[in-house]
């Protein structure tokens, strides 16, 4: 099975042994021609990328005909800066395996750093524990996401931002739970209940 990554994503290198740690064309074809010049990479140091952070910079065939693909990262440590070719069979989405912890039971108690921040996060917390969506960057959250947060629970409408809080989202939370009618803004209420 191929794991799915895509140019952008925060992986963790889960396997050395997926690593090129030799010249390969399709670094030249990727025109990322620095990793052979710079060499970052090789068999003495290619286990220890193991369990380090890195973003996704291109994907692609290795070969037109197939669907082997491979992927050029870089590491997101600035200090000690890499960049290499590998299988995306060594990699797993971090955003991914955060959400597959959190759906397990992993609790959150702090701001979710913005790179685990997705549709899929996002559906997570509304299914598993809306309130959640507190520890979420607000910037990130659609306005659907918001509607099916009221949609579960109308009391909800004080954990969004009052400047998010729309005619209708303050309408939806309202008429599902009366409650929110203490988070409603007061230039709104004559909208809502009209």
């Amino acid at each position: 099975m191929r794991t799915e990554v895509k140019v952008g994503d925060i992986c963790l290198v889960t396997s050395s042994w997926h690593i090129y740690t030799e010249p390969n064309e399709f670094t030249a074809k990727a025109g990322h021609l620095d990793i052979d010049e710079e060499r970052y990479v090789d068999e003495n140091n290619a286990y220890s990328f193991l369990d380090k952070e890195v973003r996704v910079l291109y994907v692609a065939r290795i070969y037109p005909e197939s669907d082997y693909l491979g992927v050029i990262v870089e590491t997101t440590d600035s200090l000690n800066y890499s960049k290499f070719m590998i299988n995306p069979r060594g990699l797993t989405a971090v955003n991914k395996l955060f959400i597959k912890e959190y759906l397990l039971g992993k609790r959150i108690t702090e701001m979710i750093p913005d790179k685990y921040v997705n549709e899929s996060l996002t559906d997570a917390i509304l299914l598993r524990n809306p309130l959640d969506i507190q520890y979420v960057n607000a910037d990130l959250i659609t306005d659907g996401v918001y509607i099916g947060l009221v949609k579960k629970d109308g009391g909800l409408l004080g954990l969004i931002p009052e400047e998010r809080r729309s005619q209708h989202l303050c309408a939806l939370a309202y008429y599902n739970e009366p409650y929110a009618m203490r988070f409603i803004p007061e230039a709104m209420k004559s909208l809502v209940f009209y």
